[in-house]
């Protein structure tokens, strides 16, 4: 049994290129709206939680602990250990959390933004 060779359709490379082409630009059109939607709302994400992070780092006395640092060195000096420690036990870890992911989000974001418009314009 053999097989055999069939010609392609006239214009069935231009067409499936073309077709691919499309495909490419709305991609890219989707990235470039998605990077910038991205950026946006964590942008917006981010005050709310730096707000709340002030709150809380307020609250703690984590800058009691601090400030004694800066103060008495010579007690931060001989009592370093349980500083530290009153330290970590102060952060407001979830407070820290809660700033970092928004502006991690908007980070690579904005850095996504310029390479999405470049293979967006790429396609135009």
């Amino acid at each position: 049994m053999q097989i055999r060779e069939l010609d392609a359709p006239q214009g069935l490379l231009e067409k499936t290129l073309a077709r691919l082409s499309l495909a490419a630009r709305r991609r890219a059109r989707l990235s470039f709206a998605l990077h910038g939607a991205f950026a946006a709302a964590s942008f917006l994400a981010l005050l709310p939680a730096l707000a709340y992070a002030g709150q809380q780092f307020a609250a703690s006395g984590f800058s009691s602990y601090l400030s004694l640092i800066f103060s008495d060195s010579g007690v931060a000096a001989t009592y370093w250990r349980e500083l530290l420690l009153s330290l970590a036990d102060s952060l407001p870890s979830l407070a820290l959390i809660a700033v970092l992911v928004p502006l991690c989000v908007f980070i690579w974001a904005v850095i996504a933004i310029p390479r999405s418009a470049r293979t967006m314009l790429r396609y135009a």
